[in-house]
């Protein structure tokens, strides 16, 4: 099996997952033109490693392993609207504050997953939790309705401890999209 793409990624707690979904349904009633990202499995996207084959998940596994334990401790914060934009869409996410264990553990792994690297890892290191795609088409409604999204997002402030993280595995060929934990590491 060959997976379109595979990330590590920081489950959002069990305890906020409640409030994960009524931000994204309210975002979606005010901009129904938004893709909303899976509201059952949010997460902080921490590595991505593209496309890869599940022969190479067992490598990866054991060489994220290793440094789970700069993370001990490690605490985030999630809140405030961040955006990004390409030819295509716009992505709305929840930005991610993190001290510096989160820094440590990304360039520990980036150095240890070089062979699965993926093409655009050479950008800054940039953890969020994505809620939802507008296309392009959309984008006039978006800049109507973004003051409104703002204070929507605004009221968000989830502060955690990192207990977990997760590989998910993606297959974009399967419509509608499947997502799949591939492993589940505990911190």
């Amino acid at each position: 099996m060959k997976y379109t793409s595979c990330f590590i990624g920081i489950p959002l707690p069990t305890k906020f997952l409640k409030q994960y979904r009524a931000v994204a349904t309210e975002i979606s009633k005010i901009m129904p033109g938004i893709h909303l990202a899976e509201l059952d499995s949010p997460h902080i996207t921490i590595y991505y490693l593209d496309e890869q084959s599940q022969n190479n998940l067992a490598d990866i596994k054991t060489k994220t392993t290793k440094h789970l334990n700069s993370l001990k401790g490690s605490k985030i914060t999630v809140g405030n609207m961040g955006l990004f934009s390409n030819p295509d869409r716009i992505v709305l996410f929840l930005d991610v504050k993190y001290d510096n264990s989160l820094n440590i553990f990304h360039n520990k792994i980036t150095k240890e997953l070089v062979d699965y690297n993926a093409y655009d890892n050479s950008l800054k290191f940039s953890p969020h939790m994505t809620i939802g795609k507008i296309s392009k088409n959309n984008e006039v409604d978006f800049s109507k309705e973004k003051e409104a999204i703002k204070r929507i997002i605004d009221g968000v402030d989830w502060t955690f401890e990192v207990n977990e993280i997760i590989m998910y595995g993606v297959d974009s060929r399967i419509q509608p999209e499947s997502r799949e934990i591939l492993s589940f590491l505990k911190v």
